[in-house]
């Protein structure tokens, strides 16, 4: 039962992430687009933090969202796993730093 709840929670993060949260939130912050595409990310020197993300991108088999690459740079950068405990520890760093976002309060609460 526990991991149903487990699962469950998993896919409505992901939702609430990925279909609601990020459409909105190019909407209200206009984020810059992310200035690098994953090709001139790959012409990047090993060990730049560009190089080390398309890497990453490629390692969890992810594509490079232009609105959330910034996101990814953060798991890199914190050391913190792309899977949902990942996902916590990042919100939750965010959310002790004074971040607080719509994705940080639906992963955190």
């Amino acid at each position: 039962m526990y991991q149903v709840i487990i699962n469950i929670r998993s896919k409505i993060l992901v939702y609430l992430t990925h279909k609601m949260a990020l459409p909105v939130l190019k909407i209200l912050r206009k984020p810059e687009v992310f200035p690098f595409s994953k090709k001139q990310l790959m012409q990047f020197e090993e060990g730049s933090l560009g190089k080390d993300l398309v890497n990453f991108i490629d390692d969890k088999e992810l594509e490079l969202l232009p609105y959330y690459a910034r996101h990814d740079i953060k798991h890199i950068l914190f050391g913190y796993d792309t899977t949902d405990d990942g996902e916590v520890c990042l919100q939750s760093f965010m959310m002790g730093n004074g971040h607080l976002s719509f994705p940080v309060v639906a992963t955190v609460l």
